[in-house]
């Protein structure tokens, strides 16, 4: 059943309705979402625990659940909530400054990591700490928010904003490189068109802190 009590963000035109995201992503990404998507998926072992933040339309997840997986997506943006009820997804409203990161065995970020600069080096950073074996992050480096054109910059403020906040900033690979050598993480980079994407090892913890982690999780619903 859907919840009427989850209302309407301030957000950016393509956030307004999961399907009219869905479409805006296939016209600017040409394809390119479905080889990110399977080369995150084929890094994830079989039945793993895997949270979705900022998870959008949720399209990382039958590509998990045919693994065997379990996923969680988690988004600020009551839209992608209801789309998720409505294809039998788990789809939970979260919010990043106010919340926290559930463990999981593998906790994905897929081209929202520009919202949260300059904060986002402590945001991978904690997805790390409550990654039990991999923390993935796939971010654009080429977009219309970085474009050399000012009515595609333009374009990209009213479509993107979410809660009422602009992103003016957007990653490039140099700074994406210099995200990395801040973490302490092995780390695996894979270079598509217009993304790269990072899959993090988090370091080995104590057994008593593993144990610890195991138990933790979001709750039920």
């Amino acid at each position: 059943m859907i919840n009427p009590n989850i209302g309407r963000p301030n957000v950016g035109l393509i956030y307004r309705s999961a399907r009219v995201y869905r479409l805006t992503m296939r016209i600017l990404e040409r394809g390119e979402d479905t080889q990110r998507l399977k080369v995150i998926a084929e890094a994830i072992e079989p039945g793993s625990a895997v949270v979705d933040l900022c998870c959008g339309d949720a399209k990382l997840a039958p590509l998990v659940l045919a693994k065997g997986c379990t996923y969680r997506g988690l988004d600020i943006n009551p839209a992608f909530v209801r789309w998720g009820e409505r294809k039998h997804v788990d789809v939970r409203q979260w919010d990043a400054n106010t919340m926290e990161i559930p463990t999981a065995d593998v906790i994905c970020m897929l081209s929202s990591l520009y919202q949260f600069i300059p904060h986002d080096g402590s945001l991978v950073a904690e997805m790390l700490r409550k990654a039990r074996k991999l923390a993935v992050v796939s971010e654009p480096i080429r977009n219309w928010a970085s474009s050399d054109s000012a009515t595609l910059r333009r374009a990209s403020r009213l479509l993107t904003h979410v809660d009422g906040r602009v992103f003016d900033d957007r990653h490039s690979e140099s700074t994406l490189q210099a995200l990395l050598r801040n973490l302490s993480a092995e780390a695996r980079v894979v270079r598509l068109r217009r993304e790269l994407v990072l899959f993090l090892v988090p370091p080995a913890r104590p057994p008593d802190e593993v144990a610890t982690s195991t138990r933790e999780g979001l709750p039920e619903r």
